[in-house]
């Protein structure tokens, strides 16, 4: 099966707002994320509250990435600044990893949301 024909019927363009939350530490992950113009942070617990920024999530990266194998998350990711990203399915995103030698390859790169989204040829947002 080819990476264009699992991943089209199941990727869908949302809008990401500053301040929502996408998934929780310890908590089930129902989405995986592929930001186009929105920016999420992948956020750690630190004392005296204020969580640590682990990595900032753009263009080009993606969020969800660290659940691989595991539907929960091990850290939060929070959207920083608005704009739209794919979504698709945790489910959908275990299959791909399961089912598709050449996508669970591309995620393992750290190119991989790059070469996704070019793989079957969505147009990202200038």
């Amino acid at each position: 099966m080819e990476v264009d024909a699992l991943l089209r019927p199941v990727l869908h363009l949302v809008t990401l707002t500053p301040g929502q939350v996408l998934f929780e530490a310890g908590h089930a992950v129902s989405w995986v994320y592929f930001p186009v113009t929105a920016q999420v942070d992948e956020l750690l617990p630190s004392s005296p509250g204020t969580p640590l920024v682990l990595r900032q999530v753009g263009a080009r990266a993606m969020a969800g990435s660290c659940v691989m194998g595991d539907a929960l998350a091990p850290r939060t990711a929070r959207v920083s600044q608005a704009g739209e990203a794919y979504r698709m399915a945790y489910d959908d995103f275990s299959r791909a990893l399961d089912q598709v030698p050449a996508f669970r390859e591309l995620v393992l790169q750290d190119a991989a949301p790059a070469l996704v989204v070019a793989a079957i040829q969505i147009p990202q947002a200038d």
